[in-house]
Order: structure tokens, then C-alpha cells, then sequence
């Protein structure tokens, strides 16, 4: 049976590399996707099997490119990359 593959964005700390860290244990081989390529490539390391994608999700090309690069389609995907705005709420555009 062919191992099954999780993308989680966001994955290079926080919640996401949690995430990423609980679907290597439950046996998925990740794909760490982070706008931080330095910390995609530490989580790699820690994972083992898995495969860095730095990728700044909220641009399109980047994820086409990073999906081409990745090549297979995710089993499992974790929209977990965020985005922070400080600021007053009435001041802040959405």
C-alpha cells in the first residue's frame, strides 16, 4: 500500500509544525509548505520523510509551482498559514 501524503501550510513552527509532526507520527509522509523556506527545511529535518515546499501562500503562481514541484496529490491537506494584522480593530481594512 503506497504511503499516504498530508500538505499542511504554515508548517515550519506553531501550530503547524504540530500538525505536521502528529501526521508524520500517524504514518503520512508531509509536505511542509511554509513562506519561511529556512523553516520548512528545519521541519523537514526533524520529520524525516518529507519534503520542504517554501511557498508565501497568498501568492497563485507560488502554489502552482510549489503543487508542480510536489507532484502527487495531497491525501491530506491542512490549510493552516495565517496571516497577522496589528492594529486597532476599526482601523484595520479587511
Amino acid at each position: 500500500m503506497a504511503q499516504k501524503l498530508a500538505l499542511v501550510t504554515g508548517a515550519g513552527n506553531g501550530i503547524g509544525a504540530a500538525i505536521a509532526t502528529a501526521a508524520g507520527r500517524a504514518g503520512y509522509r508531509v509536505a511542509v509548505m511554509d513562506a519561511n523556506a529556512d523553516a520548512a527545511r528545519l521541519m523537514v529535518a526533524q520529520l524525516g520523510d518529507a519534503i520542504a515546499l517554501p511557498c508565501d501562500v497568498t501568492d497563485e503562481k507560488a502554489v502552482d509551482s510549489a503543487l508542480a514541484t510536489l507532484g502527487a496529490v495531497p491525501d491530506l491537506l491542512v490549510n493552516n498559514a495565517g496571516i497577522v494584522k496589528f492594529g486597532h480593530l476599526l482601523d484595520i481594512s479587511v
